[in-house]
Order: C-alpha cells, then sequence, then structure tokens
C-alpha cells in the first residue's frame, strides 16, 4: 500500500483541530469505507477503528491490504504490516488523534471544529433561515496559504466548511452529513472532501461510518493491539 493511501485515512484528519474538554465517551468502535477518485482512477480502503478517550486509535486495515495504524493524541504513528512483520515510526501533531473526526464529534468539540485553537479569528457571523454561517480570518502563520475559513452550521451540527486562499480561490471542500444518534450523539455517517488543485484537477474522497458502537457496545478487538516485538523497523 503506497504512501497516498495509507495517509488517506489522514485527510479529514488534517483539515480541522478539536479543542479539549471533559470526554463523553470510553471507547467507540466503528467501520470506515473510504473512497478517492482522482485524474478518472479510484481508490477505495476499508478499515476498523478502534479509539479509546485516552487518545489512542487503531485502525484495522482490510482492503486494499491488511495493515494496522496505531496513534495517539501526541501524534505518535505506528504502520505495522502484519504479512511482512515490518513497522513504520512517524511523529508528527498533525497525525494526533485530537486532529480526528472521531475526537471532536464524540467529545461534542463541534461548535467551531476548532478553529478558534488554530488562531483563527471569528469576523463575521450572518444567519439563513435556521443555517449559521461564519467565517474565520487565518493566523499569520498560515496567511501565504490561506485566507479563510467558512463553516456552516445547521442548527448545531457542521454540515460545511470551505478553505479559500488569498486570491479567493476556494481550495478545499467539506460535506458532513447523514447524521445519527449514538446514545446522545450526533455523528455524520458521511464525510466528503473536495480538493482543488492548481492546475484545475481536483479529487474527491467521501469517507462511510457504519457499525458504530460507543463504549459497552463496542467490541474488545484491537483497543489493545500493540506492534508486536519481533516486527522489523524500516524507514
Amino acid at each position: 500500500m503506497n504512501r497516498f493511501i495509507i495517509f488517506s485515512f489522514f485527510v479529514l484528519v488534517l483539515a480541522t483541530i478539536a479543542y479539549g474538554g471533559i470526554s463523553i465517551f470510553n471507547k467507540v468502535s466503528l467501520k470506515m469505507h473510504t473512497r478517492t477518485t482522482k485524474g478518472g482512477k479510484g481508490t477505495t480502503i476499508k478499515a476498523d477503528v478502534f479509539y479509546s478517550s485516552n487518545g489512542k486509535m487503531v485502525t484495522h486495515f482490510t482492503t486494499p491490504e491488511e495493515l494496522f495504524i496505531i496513534n495517539n493524541a501526541k501524534g505518535e504513528l505506528a504502520i505495522y504490516n502484519p504479512g511482512k512483520n515490518t513497522v513504520r515510526m512517524e511523529t508528527n501533531y498533525a497525525y494526533g488523534t485530537e486532529y480526528s473526526p472521531l475526537y471532536y464529534f464524540f467529545q461534542d468539540k463541534k461548535s467551531d471544529l476548532g478553529l478558534g485553537t488554530l488562531g483563527f479569528k471569528l469576523k463575521e457571523t450572518r444567519f439563513d433561515k435556521n443555517l449559521t454561517i461564519t467565517k474565520w480570518a487565518a493566523p499569520l502563520a498560515m496567511a501565504k496559504q490561506l485566507k479563510e475559513v467558512e463553516l456552516v452550521h445547521d442548527a448545531q451540527k457542521p454540515i460545511y466548511q470551505s478553505y479559500v486562499d488569498g486570491k479567493g480561490r476556494v481550495l478545499k471542500k467539506i460535506y458532513y452529513y447523514d447524521y445519527v444518534k449514538v446514545e446522545n450523539i450526533d455523528f455524520p455517517q458521511s464525510i466528503t472532501q473536495i480538493e482543488y488543485f492548481e492546475k484545475g484537477d481536483s479529487s474527491v474522497t467521501k469517507t462511510v461510518y457504519s457499525d458504530i458502537r460507543l463504549n459497552d457496545n463496542s467490541p474488545n478487538t484491537y483497543f489493545d493491539f500493540e506492534v508486536p516485538s519481533t516486527a522489523k523497523l524500516i524507514k
């Protein structure tokens, strides 16, 4: 599985960050199906995800090949290939589980999807019927790449997010939909991201979550999974 496929799982993660708070869950498990299309070619990923409130996330990929990705709140990442018994280790804050949609929805931290924590400043709020539309100015550290983010809530549910550069060009759009109640938590079963490139190309990534189980209803299959000590470290 190449690096593009491996990190497709994190394509949504890099878009937003949540802010801290009191955990309202102990663990959650779900099935994930991601389809990315670019240049007329498509890639499909299937995985089971096991996420604990201590920040550990174990993702067991079954398609297109078997892999385990283990990451935590610190951004420590391990990619384990059981067929080859090899492991790749990386550390990057962007890989932290607090950057995951699972974090800000299951922690009920979805009011600004963490933009305030990242240094974005609220510059505009308007209302259209039951929609709340906010625009956030990017911090100076991001000014060369990004001008602002627009965020749309339907009631208290995020439904749309877009990223705009200094030339007014939309870089990315994210749609959150198919909301379901998981116990008392509103969670979008479907997230679609459209990323636009300079030469007019674009990629579309749709992720669908299913079989969402919370706390005691979650199976214990891989919550405690660790990379075997016999695994060979590769770069």
